[in-house]
């Protein structure tokens, strides 16, 4: 999937993140990266439930 492709209605998960076009901070970076990951977090727990697996936490 291309992330210029509109994002389907059963897609479960976000966009990730867009990188601004200018010189990021430390906390630009932190902030950017910390909203990713709970994307990507949040993202894999609705996979897992979507497939009936259930979500697993180590």
């Amino acid at each position: 999937m291309r992330y210029d492709e509109p994002v389907k209605a059963a897609d479960p998960c976000a966009k990730p993140v867009q990188i601004p076009d200018r010189w990021l901070t430390d906390r630009d970076i932190e902030q950017l990266w910390s909203r990713d990951r709970r994307e990507l977090l949040d993202c894999g727990d609705k996979v897992e439930t979507l497939s009936g697996r259930g979500v697993v936490h180590p």
